[in-house]
């Protein structure tokens, strides 16, 4: 392995010994530790994040320098951000052991704890409020775990509105953005820094952050600033992107940056994009291996292709993946057509096709069997596969709710905060309704407010909530029986869109 994927994991730090070969999945890089493994700090003083996935309930990890003993970390199980105080040690090993190693199914190895990142933080404010984050989520864990209606804790995902514009026009041929688009257009929210501080604890004490544009983000001016605000606070962000103006100018903003980048490419050839977007699959292409290129090997952003799979490209998937191989992505996500009632009967003429919505859309047993042929042909390449179907995978040992969404995720679109990235239209409360309220009232009003305490309710009791059923691909997949009781993700628009992090289908290393 080289320098630089070592560079990706523990940046300043040298790892000294404990652990296993560099592995990667869809989101790049990480490495396994043992028991017991120890890293080099050779600069000055510093606070550290570092990203850790435990494949048990709880362990300790206890951490000693120049054999002292410091404050132990307790894990749970799955990803989580936990702060390292190393803020009066100089040049020194810092050694680790966990105190339990869980058994993961497959590997006889001793696999301690998984590490994506150690990095290091730019001030101890950070620290304490990747502390405050840590607390929260575990209690938001435990109340979802336990179907609670009225919450403690706040979300630990905020999915907020970059953009509602686009720049695309006429719009994709499978995008919904007449009917559930204008009110995001017609709205006075933009997002900026500001708006962020704004929203107080349902920002500070969010692990991550998720785009939820009805538009492109990349137009959103703020951009730069952004994504540098939330990369200096120590939390990861989602953002999906038609990667037409993926430029000199926003690549720059990304590089380096912790950045999971959802690039949104149909087919494998211009004439198949042009079906469903325009002409400009060149550009797209060029714009991501450019950024792709510009990236010392493993390091930031994560770059995803996003896949539609749709009747009319399946055929093609096996030379997309050549082509993103090619191109430098860290992996692919497979998506399907959501089966919004109002587009069924939609037909469009683009790129000298006629799109049949309805009939480019495949019914769960079809994508299944499409993914089956899917994570054969992306495992012969050596290129990691996301499926939609995996969300929700890191709660597959909870015996809780339905759906995680309305205890971990607040979704603040452009128009109002939305029930969640399957249903735009089903609006909780819109932004006119905050009056003379600051933003962050606001928001703890609504969190415990009515609706959500109704859909909590009836998620609990293993039930869809109304609001859920019309657009839910979950509560379309339950009704079929197939993977029932497993979530999935389309994205910000049903069907492309950014999506958080997987544990479940992802610990075992390939």
């Amino acid at each position: 392995m080289t320098k630089f994927q070592y560079r990706s994991i523990f940046h300043n730090l040298v790892p000294v010994r404990g652990f296993h070969g560099i592995e990667a999945d869809v989101w790049g890089p990480f490495i396994w530790a043992k028991k017991r493994f120890a890293v080099h700090k050779d600069s000055a003083e510093a606070n550290y994040v570092a990203r850790l996935c435990f494949n048990g309930d709880e362990a300790v990890l206890n951490v000693k320098v120049n054999g002292s003993a410091r404050k132990p970390i307790s894990n749970r199980r799955g990803w989580n951000n936990y702060p390292l105080d190393f803020s009066d040690v100089c040049a020194a090993d810092i050694e680790f052991e966990v105190s339990q190693v869980p058994h993961v199914p497959g590997d006889s190895r001793e696999l301690g704890i998984m590490i994506r990142s150690i990095r290091e933080l730019e001030n101890l404010q950070t620290l304490k409020g990747i502390e405050n984050t840590l607390r929260n989520k575990f209690l938001n864990d435990q109340e979802f775990a336990e179907g609670r209606i009225v919450l403690q804790s706040l979300p630990q995902q905020l999915r907020i509105a970059f953009e509602a514009r686009c720049n695309v026009k006429p719009h994709c041929v499978y995008c919904d953005w007449e009917r559930s688009k204008f009110e995001e257009t017609a709205s006075t929210f933009r997002l900026s820094r500001e708006k962020l501080v704004e929203m107080g604890a349902f920002f500070s004490l969010a692990e991550r952050v998720g785009e939820c544009s009805c538009g492109e983000p990349m137009l959103n001016r703020n951009l730069t600033e952004v994504v540098s605000h939330l990369h200096g606070c120590g939390k990861p962000l989602s953002v999906a992107t038609n990667g037409q103006l993926l430029n000199s100018q926003n690549r720059s903003a990304l590089l380096g940056k912790d950045v999971e980048l959802y690039v949104s490419l149909d087919s494998a050839t211009p004439q198949g994009y042009a079906r469903y977007t325009n002409n400009k699959f060149d550009l797209v292409v060029d714009n991501v291996r450019a950024l792709c290129g510009a990236r010392p090997l493993g390091t930031l952003p994560n770059v995803i292709a996003a896949f539609i799979s749709m009747k009319s490209n399946l055929a093609e998937f096996p030379v997309f993946i050549d082509l993103m191989k090619e191109v430098g992505i860290d992996g692919v996500r497979v998506t399907c057509l959501n089966t919004y009632p109002n587009l069924m009967t939609r037909v469009v003429q683009r790129g000298g096709f006629e799109f049949r919505y309805g009939e480019e859309s495949m019914s769960p047993e079809e994508f299944n069997l499409f993914l089956k042929s899917a994570r054969k042909d992306a495992a012969e390449r050596s290129m990691p596969l996301l499926s939609y179907s995996d969300f929700m995978a890191e709660d597959a040992h909870v015996n809780g709710p339905l759906c995680n969404e309305p205890w971990k995720t607040i979704n603040a679109a452009t128009r109002g905060l939305v029930m969640c990235v399957f249903n735009h239209s089903g609006i909780v409360a819109r932004w006119s309704e905050q009056g003379r309220r600051s933003t962050e009232q606001f928001l703890f009003d609504v969190w415990n407010g009515e609706v959500y305490r109704e859909i909590r309710s009836e998620l609990a009791q293993g039930r869809f909530a109304k609001q859920c059923v019309a657009s839910c691909p979950i509560a379309r997949r339950s009704s079929s029986s197939v993977l029932a009781h497993t979530s999935s993700y389309l994205g910000t628009d049903g069907n492309h869109g950014s999506s958080p992090r997987v544990v479940g289908a992802l610990l075992a290393p390939k």
